[in-house]
This record gives C-alpha cells, structure tokens and sequence, in this order.
C-alpha cells in the first residue's frame, strides 16, 4: 500500500475509485509510461549479458 501511495505522489500512478462494486484501482499515468524505452533498453540488455 505504501509503494502505491509514493507512485501516487510521484505522477506514475492514479488512483481511480470506482462506485459499483466499490473499488480503488489504479492505473499508469502518462508519465509512467514515458519509462517504457528505458525499461526495454534494459531487458535488451540483460538478454544480451545473460550468463
């Protein structure tokens, strides 16, 4: 829960609450997705220095 609240403050995540059923989801922000060239870039690469 605590990692969820600093993704809130942080812009990665927001925090959406539903009324039927009564829920909290969340989901990725904008921001958050801006990440994903780098996150690919370092799966290429932990592919290519697989031991």
């Amino acid at each position: 829960m605590v990692k969820l609240v600093s993704s809130t403050k942080n812009g990665l995540v927001n925090r959406c609450l539903n009324d039927n059923p009564v829920r909290i989801d969340y989901e990725i922000t904008d921001y958050c997705r801006s990440f994903q060239p780098i996150i690919d870039l370092m799966i290429e690469w932990g592919k290519r220095h697989r031991e």
